[in-house]
Formats: structure tokens, C-alpha cells, sequence
């Protein structure tokens, strides 16, 4: 009988698995995890007549408790409930295991979209040119925050090649998109995307212009200093505050010419 219940949470809020939720895990794991070697002595010395286990720990094969823990999760991907997929998505993300990557690309293709959301990012721990088209694919999935996610972890792969399928997702239908594609522009100081940059300098949401001068500041490209310049001038005090900041930022031309006015 379990002696702990979804009720009860450790000091940090973690809920306490139960009794039978442990059971459970036991039997899934048994097939997969090899036995450490195991000795019996009944004549030590100090303790003459009560028998004592001794366990080989140097012939421990890979049953470490890392990759039980992996393993286990593993496990749980092909689970009939998003939720626990997701969980055990987001928990193989912070494991880092490099054999869990083959894992976590399939949840790329789960049908719940907060899985695939959350595959791109625990993916993220793995960024390198064997992902690339990964990511990329996951810039045109059907789910807006997958796309978002996408976009921000090409952002921080420094990947050149995600370039082109940054610049495509400026035309997402969503403004969240296209503001994160934009930022990830900056980052990866995409040269090539300095039109669509100073374009959106003139958009009328007002998240879209901020991001674009800050990935032309990212950039620091003194083709973008006119379109700043003009910005810098508009009435509206944000956009003018936006762009001082950014020429301030970036020194890629003196500051004397700017309008005094807010």
C-alpha cells in the first residue's frame, strides 16, 4: 500500500511519487538494467556469524542512476498522455545524455505541440550542424509557439546556415514569431537580412520596430545608420528613444548629429 499521495510535495514543491508509481518504474526498468556482480561472507571478522553482501561496484556496468533515470524517461516518450511525455521530454533536455538526441528528434513529429515546443528546446542542449534541418522543419510546424521556439534556439545556435529559414519566418503570421526571428538575426549578426531589418524599422507594431534596431545594433552595420537616423527623428518618443540607444550602443556613427528633442 503506497504511503505517499499526489497530495504530498517535497520542501521545493516537487510532488513525492508513490509507493506504487515506484513499483511501476521497477518493473519497467528490471529488463534493461544489468545486475552489479554480488558476493556473501558469513566469517567477518567483526561481525562473526552474521552475513554480509558485498557488491562489485568497479564491475557496474551502465545501471548508473543517470541513466536509469534516462532510460526511464525514455520510456515514458511513448506514453499515452502529453503530459507525461512532455514531462519526460523537458527531463531528458536537462540530462544531456547524448543517446537520448535519437529519442527526443521523433517527439519533433508528436501529435501535441506543447511536446514538439518542448523538444526543440530540450534539442537546444545539443546545438550543432546535425540539427540544423531539424530546427529549420520545426520553423514551418503548424503550431506557432513551436515555430517561436525554433526561432529562438537558432538564435543561440550561431549557425550560419539558419540564416534563410530566419529571414523566411520574418513573414510568419505571427508577430511573436517574426519578433524572435528577428532578435535571432541580431545574434547570428546576419549581414544578408539588413533589408528586411531596416524595413521593419517602419512596422507598425511597435515590439517588431524595437527588435529590429536592436538586431541592426547586434549587427552594427553602417548601412542601417539612415533608417536609424530617421527613426531617431520620428515624433513618437519610443521610437526615438529606441534608436538613440542603439546608435549610443553600437559607436558606428557619432552621436552630434541626433535631434535634440525627445
Amino acid at each position: 500500500m503506497s504511503t505517499a499521495t499526489h497530495t504530498d510535495h517535497t520542501i521545493d514543491g516537487t510532488p513525492i511519487p508513490t509507493l506504487d508509481e515506484i513499483a511501476e518504474q521497477h518493473m519497467a526498468l528490471t529488463p534493461w538494467v544489468a545486475r552489479t556482480p554480488t558476493f556473501e561472507r558469513h566469517d567477518f571478522p567483526t561481525l562473526e556469524g552474521t552475513p554480509i553482501t558485498f557488491k562489485f561496484e568497479l564491475l557496474q556496468a551502465s545501471g548508473t542512476f543517470k541513466a536509469r533515470g534516462a532510460f526511464s524517461n525514455i520510456l515514458a516518450l511513448s506514453d499515452s498522455a502529453a503530459s507525461v511525455r512532455r514531462e519526460a521530454v523537458i527531463t531528458l533536455g536537462y540530462l544531456r545524455l547524448g543517446d537520448a538526441v535519437e529519442a527526443l528528434r521523433q517527439r519533433l513529429a508528436d501529435p501535441d505541440g506543447a511536446v514538439r515546443r518542448v523538444a526543440v528546446g530540450a534539442l537546444s542542449y545539443f546545438t550543432g550542424p546535425v540539427l540544423l534541418d531539424d530546427f529549420l522543419r520545426s520553423l514551418r510546424d503548424p503550431d506557432w509557439q513551436v515555430r517561436r521556439e525554433a526561432a529562438i534556439v537558432l538564435g543561440r545556435s550561431a549557425l550560419s546556415g539558419a540564416v534563410p529559414g530566419l529571414r523566411a519566418a520574418l513573414g510568419d503570421d505571427y508577430w511573436q514569431v517574426q519578433k524572435v526571428s528577428l532578435e535571432a538575426l541580431g545574434r547570428l549578426r546576419a549581414l544578408a537580412a539588413l533589408p528586411e531589418l531596416i524595413d521593419r524599422l517602419s512596422h507598425s507594431n511597435a515590439d517588431l520596430r524595437k527588435a529590429a534596431a536592436l538586431a541592426l545594433g547586434d549587427i552594427r552595420a553602417a548601412r542601417a545608420v539612415p533608417a536609424l537616423r530617421a527613426l531617431a527623428a520620428h515624433p513618437a518618443g519610443e521610437r526615438s528613444v529606441v534608436a538613440r540607444l542603439i546608435l549610443a550602443y553600437t559607436g558606428i556613427e557619432a552621436r552630434a548629429w541626433l535631434p535634440s528633442h525627445a
